[in-house]
């Protein structure tokens, strides 16, 4: 057991994430054929789950995330931990959430709100990603928003939960959980793992310097967004300012069966990012739509997911503005365009 460790502890290390397919393996690891064993399989289950959430609570950060939530969630664990009938804690739970989602379209809550009701289908039955349904599934890309599971969500609102971070903070972030969810997966189990990082300080202050970049143009803001934009041009009505931009980021596989789409056609899509002083900001995307030409997949068609998705560009957005003199830059060059 403790070599899955290590490798999940290696492919974090790599690649900066935990894919689905070694999460489920964590899962499994502890089945047998023993009935009685497999009750308790499913209790460490249930365990790691909650120790996500709880890590949410221990570092909540009450800028981007209401405290009142926090506390609703604090209520609905305790109850869940002492095995009490927690229905109602639940619901009043997802209500806040739903309000600061409708509000603030704060997808951190929106997140978080997803990694309890998954926790909640555990406490109640088992986690469902292991049931033969989605043995196939191997990466979260392929599931809808309402089957993702706690880890990933809680991981996302890790990642995110710091609002003013910038790329590097957040790969960080993102890496710092995943090994702490091995680290706590071991131990649930009676397992130690001795982890000593591989990348060097001198790497991560590279890194870090490389994200903290001072805006001169709206090319070069638009760039920042999303680094496979193009900057097309700019429109001002209302004080909004709309940029468009080309995606250059382009992968004709269908995520479902894998063929190579043949057939496409333009795709204008909006992206809100929000305000930069008086200036309400967002972007009008010229990307791809693909047609899946296999008769036997269930996609029809879809857009190519890139790397920098509506969460990147989002966080990407607050950090340009957090950075000394950006805003007041942009603003200018809003005002001018």
């Amino acid at each position: 057991m403790e070599e899955l460790f290590y490798e999940c502890i290696e492919e974090v290390e790599t690649t900066g994430a935990l894919n689905l397919v070694k999460r489920k393996q964590i899962w499994k690891e502890c089945e047998t054929d023993s009935h009685e064993q497999n009750v308790n399989s499913r209790i460490v289950r249930k365990q790691l789950a909650i120790e996500c959430i709880k890590k949410i609570i221990k570092d909540w950060n009450i800028n981007s995330m209401p405290e009142i939530i926090k506390n609703y969630l604090t209520v609905l664990i305790q109850e869940i931990e002492r095995k009490v009938e927690f229905k109602n804690s639940f619901d009043i739970f997802r209500l806040e959430c739903e309000k600061e989602i409708t509000e603030k379209d704060n997808f951190c809550i929106g997140y978080l709100e997803q990694a309890v009701k998954h926790l909640i289908k555990i406490v109640n039955a088992d986690e469902p990603l292991l049931s033969q349904e989605y043995n196939a599934i191997d990466s979260d890309e392929e599931l809808d928003f309402d089957e993702l599971d706690t880890s990933y969500c809680c991981c996302i609102t890790w990642k995110y939960q710091m609002i003013q971070g910038n790329e590097f903070e957040r790969r960080n972030r993102e890496r710092t959980f995943w090994i702490w969810y091995i680290e706590k997966a071991a131990d649930i189990q009676g397992k130690k793992i001795e982890y000593r990082s591989k990348l060097s300080n001198t790497h991560k202050i590279e890194e870090k310097k490389k994200c903290e970049r001072k805006i001169r143009t709206i090319e070069e803001f638009t760039k920042e967004i999303n680094g496979d934009f193009e900057y097309i041009g700019c429109e001002k009505k209302n004080k909004i300012v709309t940029i468009s931009v080309l995606n250059l980021y382009d992968n004709p596989i269908c995520p479902v069966c894998g063929q190579i789409a043949n057939r496409k056609k333009d795709f204008i899509g909006m992206a809100e990012m929000g305000k930069i002083m008086n200036w309400k900001v967002q972007f009008k995307v010229k990307e791809r739509l693909y047609f899946c030409d296999n008769t036997e997949c269930d996609k029809i068609n879809f857009i190519p997911k890139s790397p920098c998705d509506y969460k990147e560009k989002k966080a990407n957005f607050v950090n340009i503005k957090s950075i000394q003199g950006n805003e007041e830059v942009i603003n200018e060059l809003f005002n001018n365009a």
